[in-house]
């Protein structure tokens, strides 16, 4: 049920059980309006179950994953810290400037950036703010810089409150092969793909090993941003989460020039995956995405929460292993 009802039976390679998916699906219905609330007892099933062992290589299991670390970065910071500890985390350091909050941490030989997003309620503000517009997106220090494309302004300005502090951290954390993800929801999801521009750019040497994944994330930058970055990195290493009839990923809007870094996957809470962005192209020549943001109810916002998403994850990894 909700009270308590967390993945118990996802483990390292094993799917959620039917009785945990439905507990999260009515927490997600509870919650939706508010700051991501999964109920402790998700938490502490998680870590009874061993899940944090390591990140599964098995792209389903690795996104429900950071869909559980991007909810993290919502709690307070002692208790996220808690969370991340009892679930094998080790490293803990958390980052707040600005209006912009983040963590970063180890688990194993792997190191996880996790940002906070927005909370649904505060989700027009993605799009009705003023820094909007599309600005070269500079990296590198006064006399060595380099431009890469346009980004959104906003966005990268919030990334610059914390990048000098998050950046030395990754650097400490990072070992030999090991991999880098980034990640975050919503406004979150934004702030982990500047921050994988960023790390590509002026780390050339760890580009092979970033890994980006987001969930309900906006579009970040324009096609010159998207293509560089897609040299630089591994193939196949950015991935953005999307759910059916969430608005957020679809804006802003195409016809604006703005993209994704990397590959959409759309799916619905059934555990259905599509690939690709030629419908969303579609849609936003049709339709001004920005505007129906705007005018987007209740309905259509209550599927962009990250408890949502969760929810939605476990049952694709169901779907997958039947």
């Amino acid at each position: 049920g909700a009270g308590g009802g967390g993945p118990a039976g996802v483990g390292a390679g094993a799917a959620a059980s039917s009785a945990d998916r439905v507990g999260a699906l009515a927490i997600s219905a509870s919650n939706a309006a508010t700051v991501p609330a999964l109920a402790p007892g998700y938490w502490s099933a998680l870590a009874r179950a061993g899940a944090w062992r390591t990140l599964d290589p098995e792209a389903i299991g690795t996104r429900l994953r950071l869909a559980q670390l991007s909810a993290i970065a919502y709690r307070p910071a002692p208790i996220a810290e808690q969370l991340l500890r009892d679930l094998g985390a080790a490293g803990v350091e958390f980052f707040d400037a600005g209006g912009t909050q983040a963590f970063a941490c180890r688990i194993h030989d792997d190191v996880v950036v996790s940002f906070r997003g927005t909370q649904p309620r505060e989700v027009q503000d993605l799009v009705a703010d003023a820094n909007i517009a599309l600005r070269p997106f500079v990296i590198g220090k006064a006399g060595s810089e380099i431009t890469v494309g346009r980004a959104h302004a906003g966005f990268a300005a919030a990334l610059r409150c914390v990048l000098a502090p998050l950046e030395k951290r990754v650097l400490d954390l990072h070992e030999g092969d090991a991999r880098i993800w980034l990640t975050g929801h919503s406004l979150g999801g934004a702030l982990a793909s500047l921050l994988c521009a960023h790390l590509a750019v002026s780390r050339k040497e760890l580009a092979p090993r970033l890994r980006l994944v987001t969930f309900a994330a906006p579009r970040v930058g324009d096609q010159a941003l998207r293509d560089e970055i897609g040299r630089r990195l591994a193939a196949d290493s950015a991935l953005h989460v999307a759910l059916e009839r969430d608005p957020v990923p679809l804006v802003p809007p195409w016809s604006m020039d703005f993209r994704h870094l990397g590959t959409v996957r759309t799916f619905s809470i059934g555990g259905v995956e599509s690939t690709g962005e030629g419908w969303r192209a579609l849609l936003d020549t049709l339709m001004d995405a920005s505007t129906d943001l705007r005018r987007a109810g209740a309905e259509s916002l209550r599927r962009h929460g990250i408890e949502v998403y969760i929810a939605a994850l476990e049952q694709t990894a169901e779907v997958a292993s039947a």
